[in-house]
Order: structure tokens, then C-alpha cells, then sequence
């Protein structure tokens, strides 16, 4: 009856962002984000459990998803999984992708 379907890798990231403004960005709403290679391979997605307040200064976030992988992209991903896998340090971006606060959902959405 056909392939079985594989089982979601699940990941969760913890980052520290900084807000050099002296304004408080509340609240930002639930936020959901794309994971990509310092290259620009793209192979997660991943939002916060709930809404985030963005205060002065540095804050710590926690993000969770799942790690989704083009098949075309899977030769590419292969090594900087292996990288990971081995230690080492794997430098990422981050691509916005939405915000459930309407205000910063549209602001947000010309960033990178």
C-alpha cells in the first residue's frame, strides 16, 4: 500500500535577541519564523509556544517546529547535518514569516 510517511524530526531552538531601542515591543503576538543556513538553505520552520514580549535590552526565546527539508535540498542539508552532528558550530538566520499580532505581522514582514 505505499511508502509509510516518516515520522517529523522535531527542534527546538533557544535564542537571545537583543533590542538595542528604549521601546518595549508588546506584545509581539505568537511568532513563527523560517531556519536557514548562513548559504540561505532553508530547512525549518518554527514559532514560539506563546505571545513574546520584546522589553530593552537582551531577551531569551524558545522556539519549537519541525525541520523540513525540500527533497531537492537533501543533498545540500546532508553536510551541515553532519557538521552538527560532529560539534560544530553551525551559524543560521532566521527569515520572519508571521506574526498573530496584525500591527507587527505587517511591519515584520519586510525583514529578512
Amino acid at each position: 500500500p505505499g511508502r509509510p510517511s516518516p515520522l517529523p524530526l522535531v527542534l527546538e531552538i533557544h535564542v537571545e535577541v537583543n533590542n538595542p531601542s528604549s521601546f518595549d515591543f508588546s506584545p509581539l503576538g505568537q511568532l513563527q519564523l523560517g531556519i536557514a543556513s548562513a548559504s540561505g538553505l532553508r530547512f525549518a520552520m518554527v514559532r514560539t509556544d506563546s505571545n513574546v514580549d520584546l522589553p530593552p535590552g537582551v531577551s531569551n526565546l524558545s522556539l519549537s517546529g519541525e525541520l523540513a527539508v525540500a527533497d531537492e535540498d537533501l543533498e545540500r542539508f546532508g553536510p551541515l547535518l553532519g557538521d552538527y552532528i560532529q560539534g560544530q558550530e553551525i551559524p543560521l538566520q532566521s527569515i520572519f514569516l508571521s506574526s498573530t499580532e496584525p500591527l507587527y505581522h505587517k511591519a515584520l514582514g519586510g525583514i529578512p
